[in-house]
């Protein structure tokens, strides 16, 4: 059960007999698409002791909320586990690890694993529920949906110009890169973050 009032200067409280934050997520996704024009500025989880815990990300929190972000997120969630659970190391990289560090609530979130063959990944992947597709064997990026819900899944990789400008690469999966090796090809410096989701 979920019970949400306003209150003057824009602050809203949701009420939920869970302690699971998609809960909330959900909430506040309907929030956003009735009101497009307002923004959500700051989260904060309240205990019954009336202790707050600010969620939304801050400079020195972004790998908790990134952390928390994914454990609400059922699929992302689900891929998660199931891949460090087979000894990868599971990243959240790339526009939430922005968004987190600007303040703002991430539309979604995109993963990177590491220590896994392409082939390793998808094995793993294919013994959840849902469905598993593989953009490009030399890519390396997986689409893992489940209940309507989808998250994207991709190892460390090269890439290598082949023609002018910004237009033709030669992309090549490596599951033995380090992440540190995967954020330098990426073409916005503001996009080259990533949070490991194994201790934040």
């Amino acid at each position: 059960m979920i019970e949400g009032v306003y209150e003057p200067c824009g602050k809203v409280i949701v009420k939920t007999l869970t302690n699971m934050p998609y809960s909330v997520r959900h909430v506040i996704d309907l929030w956003y698409y009735q009101h497009p024009e307002l923004s959500v500025t700051s989260v904060y989880l309240q205990d019954n002791g009336g202790k707050e815990q600010k969620l939304a990300a801050g400079d020195k929190n972004v790998g908790g909320y990134i952390s928390t972000l994914v454990a609400s997120d059922p699929t992302a969630r689900q891929a998660a586990k199931a891949l460090e659970s087979e000894g990868a190391k599971v990243f959240a990289v790339g526009g939430a690890v922005r968004d987190a560090m600007l303040g703002k609530e991430p539309k979604d979130i995109d993963l990177m694993v590491s220590g896994k063959t392409p082939a390793e990944v998808q094995a793993i992947l294919s013994l959840l529920p849902g469905h598993v597709n593989l953009t490009g064997k030399d890519f390396g990026v997986f689409r893992y949906q489940n209940d309507r819900s989808e998250v994207e899944i991709a190892l460390p990789r090269r890439e290598k110009s082949t023609g002018e400008g910004h237009k033709d690469f030669n992309v090549q999966a490596d599951p033995h890169m380090t992440p540190q090796e995967d954020l330098w090809r990426r073409d916005f410096t503001a996009n080259a973050m990533a949070v490991n989701l194994g201790n934040g």
